[in-house]
C-alpha cells in the first residue's frame, strides 16, 4: 500500500502502534485518539502521522470539520474495550456502539476498504484444533468481551452484506511481540522471576499465537485484495504449541529450569481466586485462565491460500527477538 490516506482507530494500542508505524512509511495516516499524550510508541518523527483528537462515541465529532476534512481511502478499526471481566453494558458501549458510529460516518463516503479487527476468541469455548472461520461457534461465549466482539463483528458483516461499506474482517489469535505488556508477556515475567512453580493442567492443550509484525503485514496485505471484500480471516501462525511446549521454549530462552510438576485445572482455578495469588501472578485476571487451560487453536489456511507468507511462522522464531527487546528495554 502506497500513497493512500488511512484512518486508524486504536492506533495508540499495542497492535495499533505497530500498524500505524508500518503504514506511515508510505502513506498518510490519521490516528484517532482520545488522549494524544498516549502515543509514546508511535514514531512521531515520521511526518506522515497525524493525531486527530476525538472519540468513537462522540457523534458530534463525525459532524465536525476535523473529521469531514480528513481524506480517507482506508479505515483500520482496532479500537475496542478489552476487559475480560467487564460488564456487558460498558463493553457494548465501546465495541458495538462505537463501531456503529464509525460505520455510519464512513458509509457516507466512498472508501476502498474498512478493515475490522475482531478476534479468534469469538469462537467461544471450543475444544477443536484448527478451528476454521466458517466453523466458528458463536453460541457459547466464555465472557462478555467475546459476546460484545461477536456482536460487533455481526454488525460489520451486515454493513458489508448490504453494500454500504466494503469490509474485511480479521481475527487475530493471541498477539505477542515488542511493546506488548499483556498475555504472553505476563507468562514470560512469571518465568523470568522464577515464579512459575508448576505447569497449569496437563499442559497438553494447544494455544495459538501470532507475532505482531505478521498481524500488521497480513492486515495491510488483505486490505488491498479485491477478493477479501466481505471475507473473514484468522490471523495466527502455522503451529499451535501445547502449553507445556510454550513454557519449555520460554524457559530455555530465559535460562530458567522447566517446572516439573502439574496442578489440575480445577485447583488452578481455585488458587487464582485466592487474594494472595496476585502477589505471585501479578495482573493475570481469572478469566484469562480460559485462554491458558484449554485448546485455543485455529486454521490459517484461508490466509495462506490468499498468498500471505509469514515472517514468524512459529513462536520459536518470533519469541527470541521479542525477549531480546524486553531485556534491552529492561522489561525483563
Amino acid at each position: 500500500m502506497k500513497n493512500e490516506c488511512v484512518f486508524v482507530t486504536g492506533g495508540t494500542g499495542f497492535i495499533g502502534c505497530a500498524l500505524v508505524n508500518e503504514l506511515a512509511k508510505y502513506n498518510k495516516v490519521y490516528v484517532l485518539a482520545r488522549d494524544p499524550s498516549k502515543t509514546k510508541f508511535l514514531k512521531r518523527s515520521i511526518k506522515n502521522i497525524e493525531i486527530i483528537r476525538g472519540d468513537l462515541l462522540d457523534i458530534d465529532f463525525y459532524k465536525s470539520k476535523r473529521f469531514f476534512n480528513i481524506p480517507i481511502d482506508y479505515v483500520f478499526h482496532l479500537a475496542a474495550l478489552f476487559r475480560l471481566d467487564g460488564s456487558l453494558r460498558e463493553l457494548n458501549l465501546v465495541n458495538i456502539t462505537g463501531t456503529r458510529n464509525l460505520l455510519e460516518a464512513i458509509s457516507e463516503r466512498k472508501i476502498k476498504r474498512f478493515i475490522y479487527f475482531s478476534t479468534t476468541a469469538i469462537s467461544g469455548k471450543n475444544e477443536k484444533n484448527g478451528l476454521k472461520e466458517e466453523e466458528t461457534d458463536i453460541n457459547s461465549y466464555r465472557n462478555n468481551y467475546e459476546l460484545s466482539k461477536a456482536s460487533a463483528e455481526k454488525l460489520v458483516r451486515c454493513y458489508g452484506d448490504l453494500g454500504l461499506v466494503p469490509v474485511s474482517i480479521l481475527r487475530p489469535a493471541v498477539v505477542y511481540g515488542p511493546n506488548s505488556f499483556y498475555g504472553m508477556y505476563n507468562i514470560l515475567k512469571l518465568i523470568n522471576c522464577r515464579k512459575l512453580y508448576f505447569i497449569p493442567g496437563d499442559g497438553l492443550n494447544r494455544l495459538h499465537l501470532v507475532h505482531v509484525e505478521d498481524v500488521v503485514k497480513a492486515s495491510i496485505y488483505i486490505s488491498e485484495m479485491a477478493e477479501s471484500n466481505r471475507n473473514i480471516y484468522n490471523i495466527c501462525d502455522n503451529y499451535a504449541y501445547t502449553l507445556r511446549e510454550l513454557i519449555k521454549i520460554a524457559c530455555r530462552l530465559l535460562g530458567v529450569d522447566i517446572p516439573s510438576h502439574h496442578i489440575p485445572k480445577n485447583i488452578v482455578r481455585f488458587l487464582f481466586r485466592m487474594p494472595f495469588i496476585k502477589l505471585i501472578t501479578g495482573d493475570i485476571p481469572v478469566p484469562m485462565l480460559d485462554y491458558i487451560l484449554y485448546n485455543n487453536s485455529y486454521s490459517n489456511e484461508k490466509l495462506k491460500r490468499a498468498g500471505y507468507r509469514f515472517k514468524y511462522s512459529r513462536v520459536d522464531m518470533g519469541l527470541p527477538p521479542t525477549i531480546k527487546w524486553y531485556k534491552d528495554n529492561h522489561y525483563l
